[in-house]
């Protein structure tokens, strides 16, 4: 279609619109390129950007990782704030969990991407996403990821295609102008020309228009031949004149760029930049460091750094100028309150042939710190009394503390000589827990030892695996300790315990031999009080007429005696039960079992037995407990001597104990008689005054220790006396009463 109109224009019409075609076409291209050129160059910058923002907060969110401090990271990604394009920064520790994090104000949890892939930058979902994984000493500890909207990129590349279509348009009109107004005088000679021009204009700078006359057409011709040999040959030069000015320009943008990068992040990561001469002049220092320690024109580096008056003695630059090579030292800064400092000192020739050398400053405050940690625990573990060894997965040693040289009488130099199975009482069992420790991780038990001079000894081992990176085991780590002494210890108590066995045996043999012996005594002599008794019954009923008074009260005083001989045995045999004979236990309201044993004591008129407040339920042997009050409260009648006695019954919550009380307003006891009282037969009253055995108290302090409770006595003599005893609130069952009882006896 296109072609057709051409055919019918004129000449003139003709060149205008190849003219005005060749022109918008030219500049269309020129402006697609450009703007494609632009685009491909925005993101590359836009990534390149993003990931210098990146690898410095890698950088330092190192020491917060290590450290396990957020409140670190948080506030080094707060500083993202300052580009309103990014809409997401984060930092993920190596199990892939947000560790810290910052949104831009107007987005929330949206942004943050879905996954954490590997180093490197992608474009998608409208968004620029840097990720920068975060190494220390070889092994990953973390992720960063930085997100950015392309808000910046699409608005340069609006303005772009503005421009390059303004230009496009006052191009076109431009040519269109000038085409109008020449189109007249250069028609006719430009159609000869046309040919030549159009294949010129797509590159064939080597055509030769073919000259017809010697006119102006002719001397066009000619000079349009001269002009493409001129045209090739500078279009060549102008070529590489453009490519070197592109190049330079670009790499001194490059360099203004690595510079601010450079110095950003010095600025952020406590690091300073200096280049110094050989006669010790700063040449340059980077913001961060000068906003701190000010000009340094006409200053030393000594001087300047260091407020020395001459060189430092470990000097990195006199080394690095005479090596040629590379120095590492430390130093510390005295006007930063000694702030260490590790120097690399780089030596380099400038485009003059001087020598300089440049200085990378880097803090190392956090790495002696941790250093520091790392002393004091290879101090502690070389100090420890028990044996530290490391070996590596065939079992050789590789370390090992100054008490496994001690415990194993070797030298250091034999010990680490060693493979663990030199150490082992029986190597091949000690092979096999090596095995056990690598597949399981650890173990733990008594081993057999062998010393230097072929002692055996016991020990107990602890043993762990040391994994790599990848979490295969690259070594054990062994805690030994010696218990000679403990073994010796148990054979010592268990020899003891059987001795105990052997003791409690004949201990309970003895006492059930005593036992039986109590009865048969028992039984063979209450035979015989019965039949004395009988008779001095018979005797003072047959004679009575013929005995005088004299004769009479003998024979009374007979008759009492049998009775308390009687009663003697009688409180013999009840001591002797207890402990032996166990009833079963009941629930006993010791409100009702009081009032029992009140009747059965029966006081006198002139006696009054009273309960001060309510009593508590327990469970208990019925008969024990009915013996201890009955002999509490016997004893406090038989023995009051006031006209008006009072006996008065109290208990109260005292911890895990009850505690029971019988107070009486009697003569009272001697504090020296305090624990004579309760020993067998043991009475403070001559027994022709008043009748008593001397077991009562006897028995009533068996039974109530033999239930976890103790008794004593409190008294004044003339104000009475009061006895008191506990029993726990809970009482548990008795195991083995009768070894119990047999302890006791």
């Amino acid at each position: 279609m296109i072609m057709l109109v051409l055919q019918n224009m004129t000449i003139e019409h003709k060149l205008m619109s190849i003219i005005m075609a060749t022109c918008i076409v030219a500049l269309l291209l020129a402006g697609i390129v450009l703007i494609l050129w632009e685009w491909s160059t925005l993101r590359d910058t836009m990534a390149r950007s993003l990931s210098t923002q990146a690898e410095m907060i890698a950088d330092n969110c190192k020491a917060s990782l290590t450290f396990n401090d957020p409140h670190d990271a948080n506030a080094t990604l707060s500083a993202l704030h300052v580009e309103s394009c990014i809409v997401f920064g984060g930092v993920y520790n190596k199990k892939g969990e947000l560790f810290a994090g910052y949104y831009r104000s107007d987005v929330g949890g949206k942004v943050q991407p879905s996954e954490i892939q590997k180093s490197g930058y992608t474009f998608g979902e409208g968004f620029l996403t840097v990720f920068k994984t975060i190494i220390l000493d070889g092994e990953i500890i973390g992720t960063v990821c930085v997100r950015s909207d392309l808000r910046p990129m699409y608005a340069m590349l609006i303005r772009n295609i503005r421009i390059i279509s303004v230009v496009l348009l006052l191009a076109s009109l431009a040519a269109y102008a000038v085409s109008s107004r020449l189109q007249n005088i250069i028609s006719a000679p430009i159609l000869s020309l046309a040919e030549s021009a159009r294949r010129i204009g797509k590159g064939h700078l080597d055509q030769k228009v073919e000259i017809h006359s010697k006119d102006e057409l002719g001397y066009l011709a000619q000079s349009f031949n001269n002009m493409a040999e001129d045209l090739q040959t500078t279009t060549t030069s102008i070529d590489n004149l453009n490519r070197e000015i592109t190049e330079r320009k670009k790499a001194e943008e490059e360099i203004k760029t690595l510079k601010q990068q450079i110095e950003f992040i010095l600025g952020t990561t406590n690091t300073g930049l200096d280049i110094i001469d050989s006669q010790f002049n700063i040449r340059y220092i980077d913001p961060a460091w000068q906003k701190v320690y000010g000009d340094p024109t006409d200053r030393k580096c000594y001087e300047y750094f260091m407020g020395r008056n001459k060189l430092c003695p470990a000097c990195g630059i006199v080394k690095a100028l005479e090596t040629k090579s590379i120095a590492v030292t430390e130093e510390v800064l005295p006007r930063e309150n000694n702030r260490p400092i590790q120097v690399t000192t780089r030596p380099f020739q400038n485009d003059k042939g001087e020598w300089l050398v440049a200085e990378v400053n880097v803090d190392i405050t956090e790495r002696k710190k941790a250093e520091e940690k790392i002393k004091l625990f290879s101090d502690a573990i070389a100090s420890a009394l028990d044996c530290f060894m490391v070996i590596d997965t065939k079992g050789n040693i590789t370390y090992a503390n100054e008490s496994a040289f001690r415990l194993f009488g070797y030298t250091p130099e034999e010990f680490l000589k060693l493979n663990i199975t030199n150490l082992s009482a029986d190597p091949r069992v000690t092979q096999k827990l090596l095995q056990v420790v690598v597949v399981e991780g650890k173990w733990s038990g008594e081993v057999t030892n062998i010393r230097k001079n072929k002692e055996i000894f016991p020990c107990l081992l602890s043993a762990f695996t040391i994994q790599d990176d990848k979490g295969n085991p690259k070594a054990a780590m062994g805690i030994i300790r010696d218990i000679t002494e403990r073994k010796q210890a148990e054979q010592a108590l268990e020899k003891l315990n059987k001795d105990l066995e052997l003791a409690v045996l004949n201990l309970g043999r003895s006492n059930k031999e005593l036992q039986d012996f109590a009865y048969v005594v028992s039984h063979d002599l209450k035979a015989p009080l019965r039949g004395i008794k009988t008779l001095a019954s018979w005797i003072s009923t047959d004679y009575a007429d013929k005995l005088d008074q004299n004769g009479k009260e003998q024979m009374n005083l007979l008759s009492s005696r049998v009775d308390r001989m009687h009663n003697l045995i009688d409180g013999i045999l009840q001591y002797s039960r207890i402990g032996r004979v166990e009833e079963k236990k009941v629930v006993v309201n010791l409100n009702e079992l009081v009032a029992e044993v009140i009747d059965m004591v029966a006081p006198p008129q002139n006696i009054s037995i009273t309960v001060e407040n309510e009593l508590p339920i327990i469970e208990f042997e019925r008969t024990r407990i009915t013996q201890v009050f009955q002999n509490l409260l016997s004893n406090a009648v038989k023995f009051l001597d006031k006209p008006e006695g009072q006996v008065r019954i109290g208990c109260a919550e005292e911890d895990d104990f009850w505690k029971f009380s019988v107070a009486d307003n009697g003569p009272g006891i001697e504090e020296k008689y305090f624990d004579k009282i309760f020993e067998m037969f043991q009475t403070l009253a001559p027994r022709d005054e008043v009748e008593s055995t001397g077991i009562g108290l006897t028995v009533a302090k068996k039974i109530v220790e033999l239930y976890g409770g103790k008794i004593w006595v409190e008294s004044k003599v003339g104000q009475g006396s009061t006895f008191l005893f506990t029993l726990p609130k809970q009482q548990v069952r008795i195991e083995n009463a009768e070894l119990q009882a047999s302890i006791i006896s």
